[in-house]
């Protein structure tokens, strides 16, 4: 079994998955609490599932992009995890866990997370084999540029930069949105591709995995010189 999180947008959830089902799984949307939230809902679904951390195959994050604080909260809890019970990390996109949201259909697919400051997250993946294949790399960009480039192409688009910027991507030829139940992250599909990723043998270094933001953070540390410590 693989323990999947997710804490890198607004809503955050835990899954645990097997390599053919989801056993169990919690998803909770009440804000930017997951620092709060995450470890209490981590236990209740080992409750669920009698089981521990100990008996994991390894632990499955998302590392980005997404929240600054949402995706350090979820990458230090997964990692401390892993060192407690000596599993192995899993580090996942969260775009294209978005994307893996919607297989098997035969447009490419743009997972859009809302960056705010009027930009969006982007990535565009081939997920006709019913797992995302990237297309293009993750980026942060204007969504006005964003629909520019796929207008005319035929494109579904996913996420909840496809739900601030609807009117847009509406108005954009060639371009839909999926359901508003598709536009939210599940662990699951995290646990899903981590398996893809595991078997493959893709397990990140904890000495030197970071979360992916994309951009720089929008708040930077001050540092004023003061007196010397003697």
């Amino acid at each position: 079994m693989i323990l999947a999180m997710d804490t890198s947008t607004q809503v955050g959830s835990v899954a645990i998955v097997d390599r053919e089902r989801v056993i169990a799984s919690r998803y909770f949307d009440i804000g930017m609490q997951h620092s709060k939230r995450l470890f209490t809902e981590i236990e209740q679904l080992c409750q669920l599932v009698n089981c521990t951390v100990a008996d994991f195959t390894a632990i499955g994050v998302t590392v980005g992009p997404g929240s600054f604080t949402g995706v350090r909260i979820g990458l230090a809890a997964a990692k401390g995890l892993c060192l407690i019970d000596d599993k192995p990390l899993i580090a996942v996109s969260t775009l294209a866990a978005l994307a893996a949201g919607v297989p098997c259909i035969s447009h490419p697919v743009c997972a859009l997370l809302d960056a705010r400051k009027k930009q969006v997250y982007a990535g565009l993946y081939d997920v006709s084999g019913g797992s995302p294949l990237e297309i293009s790399p993750a980026r942060a960009i204007e969504p006005q540029a964003l629909v520019e480039e796929r207008s005319g192409k035929s494109t579904v688009f996913v996420g909840s930069g496809a739900e601030a910027y609807a009117t847009l991507i509406d108005e954009t030829p060639g371009s839909q949105r999926v359901p508003f139940h598709a536009n939210s992250l599940h662990a699951a599909a995290v646990g899903a591709l981590a398996w893809f990723e595991f078997d493959r043998g893709n397990i990140a270094d904890l000495s030197t995995v970071e979360p992916d933001y994309l951009r720089a953070p929008d708040a930077k540390v001050s540092i004023k010189s003061g007196p010397a410590i003697k």
